[in-house]
């Protein structure tokens, strides 16, 4: 069946199935991963609190699960206002959950697994937003957004209920910001820049949403990019050009904001790791409690490197900046050999970052948003998600505990091989049939599939001359 026979109907129905499918896959990962946990914990204490966090934490993420999957769903059929209505009152479930619990590890759980959610569902309608125009209106409410946040996150600390109270003030902002925060999707390496942000959002919307017809084509000459580029796998970062700068200042402001408080206040261990670094984060990073120059040093280095990161987006290529992840996953890792826990840091801080950068949250989300066709790509979005938050809270989880052992560090591959192994499934093995495939093989060009894909062109056209 051609992709153009397609009712609007059929494909939502596939979007549908494909997305069920794809997030069952990796909640199960999730889950088993979860569970992983209990089985390496033999103190009774350490093992009640396992067994709470991993029913607390599955039973969130079944929420988090379910409500994507609803607003993947009803995004296709009612309409993107009302779904950000209806996402805003599911995630009050998990939140009176929380509320209710006195138990550190639970509300530790709860905190990040609710403000997951609803990073998720600012990253996942991010896609069909573009509300507003003015690429300067876009920053402006992104950097108020931010330094809103993370003033709440740092005065909260100091009320009784500081958890329960950052996660309320993180959602009414989110809630605010959904309207607003418009922009092309994250996971592209080249920058379209023009100085007109209507052009900006018509070239985002037919490269993301119809990629490959006449029109794509033709905006793209207009951008002075090749169509031929285009089929090779070159996806721009569709925006305006006076976007850049204000960017850069809203890291920078948002950043600034917490780091600063960060470094006076010294937060608790608890709060430091459940709330970490920006909301908008480049760069994966490593909290470390402990010497206020060291943590000084830190910060300044995850500042610069998101910086730089920043900056190399317009210059370099995929590969190049992929090594540039690995050089900083190696720095990272260097020095957590200064923290108390030694230098078994250092494999479970190299193994969550490399994790990442193969693919994996590139400028901030993880790259299986562009493998998937277009009409299921803003399921590629959660599953970026679902996978930063199993690593992310596996390793704070793990930093934890001490000492290591053999079991932790198995759990930790087992944790990564999971996932790989639900993502590698669906490429390999389709789960519609008749449905078109052709632009996921196109969007694969560039993918860590890109030796493979060569030597089997290679195997086939030795066949032919063989066969010939």
């Amino acid at each position: 069946m051609a992709d153009e026979e397609l009712s609007d109907n059929d494909r939502k129905l596939i979007a549908f199935t494909r997305q069920f499918k794809c997030c069952s896959g990796v909640f199960i990962a999730s889950a088993v991963t979860g569970m992983s946990w209990v089985l390496t914990n033999h103190d009774s204490s350490v093992y009640r609190r396992a067994i709470n966090e991993t029913i607390y934490k599955n039973a969130s993420t079944w929420v988090a699960f379910g409500a994507t999957l609803a607003a993947c769903y009803c995004t296709h059929f009612i309409g993107r206002r009302k779904t950000i209505i209806g996402m805003q009152l599911l995630y009050v479930g998990p939140l009176l959950v929380h509320a209710a619990s006195s138990d550190p590890v639970i509300n530790y759980a709860g905190a990040l697994t609710t403000k997951f959610g609803s990073d998720m569902l600012v990253g996942l309608l991010t896609l069909y937003t573009a509300e507003v125009s003015q690429a300067w209106t876009r920053a402006f409410f992104i950097g108020i957004y931010q330094l809103a946040f993370y003033t709440g996150v740092t005065v909260a600390r100091f009320l009784p209920h500081s958890t329960q109270m950052t996660i309320f003030l993180s959602i009414m902002l989110d809630a605010a910001a959904l309207g607003l925060s418009a922009s092309a999707p994250e996971t592209p390496h080249y920058l379209v820049m023009t100085d007109q942000p209507d052009e900006a959002e018509e070239l985002m919307q037919a490269l993301w949403f119809d990629a490959g017809d006449e029109e794509a084509t033709a905006l793209l000459d207009k951008a002075e990019l090749y169509a031929d580029e285009y089929r090779e796998g070159v996806f721009p970062i569709v925006m305006s050009s006076q976007f850049a700068v204000p960017l850069a200042i809203c890291f920078f402001l948002s950043m600034a904001n917490y780091h600063i408080c960060d470094l006076f206040f010294k937060p608790t261990r608890y709060a430091a790791d459940a709330y970490g670094y920006p909301y908008m984060d480049l760069l994966f990073t490593v909290v470390f409690p402990g010497i206020p120059l060291k943590r000084l040093m830190t910060d300044l280095f995850h500042i610069a490197g998101c910086f730089i990161y920043l900056f190399l987006c317009f210059l370099i290529k995929r590969r190049t900046l992929f090594l540039f992840s690995v050089f900083t996953s190696l720095a990272y890792g260097f020095m957590a050999l200064l923290a108390p826990l030694g230098p078994k840091v250092l494999i479970l801080v190299y193994s969550c970052t490399m994790w990442e950068r193969m693919g994996l949250r590139q400028l901030g989300y993880t790259l299986p948003a562009e493998i998937f066709p277009a009409v299921t790509r803003d399921i590629g979005v959660f599953v970026s998600y679902l996978i930063h938050y199993m690593v992310y809270n596996q390793k704070v989880y793990m930093t934890i505990q001490k000492p290591y052992g053999t079991k932790e560090i198995i759990s930790i591959i087992v944790l990564v091989c999971f996932p790989i192994g639900v993502i590698l499934t669906y490429l390999f093995m389709p789960e519609t049939k008749d449905l078109p495939l052709t632009e996921t093989e196109e969007l694969g060009q560039h993918f860590i599939f890109q030796p493979l894909l060569d030597l089997n062109e290679e195997a086939d056209e030795e066949n032919i001359i063989v066969n010939d």
